[in-house]
């Protein structure tokens, strides 16, 4: 799948990965997702974060890569 999605194998994985995400302006599609922070304590939080799991599964798979938002800040505390 990381492969398919991201032209990488796991194990050459690394920061410059996501980098080029933010740099080239990938963006969010029906195989990648980007989300700046890890779901929230909330019901409303939860229930969105179920959604798009359930959204990938049943589109036959795909990636939420967490740390990454959109914009200029897309690295956000994670860099």
């Amino acid at each position: 799948m990381l492969r398919r999605i991201l032209g990488v194998t796991p194990d050459a994985l690394d920061t410059s990965t996501f980098e080029r995400l933010v740099s080239d302006g990938v963006p969010e599609g029906q195989r990648i997702e980007f989300k700046s922070t890890l779901p929230g304590s909330t019901k409303d939080e939860r229930q969105e974060f179920a959604r798009d799991v359930a959204a990938m599964a049943n589109g036959g798979g795909g990636l939420l890569l967490f740390g990454i938002g959109e914009g200029s800040d897309a690295l956000g505390d994670y860099e």
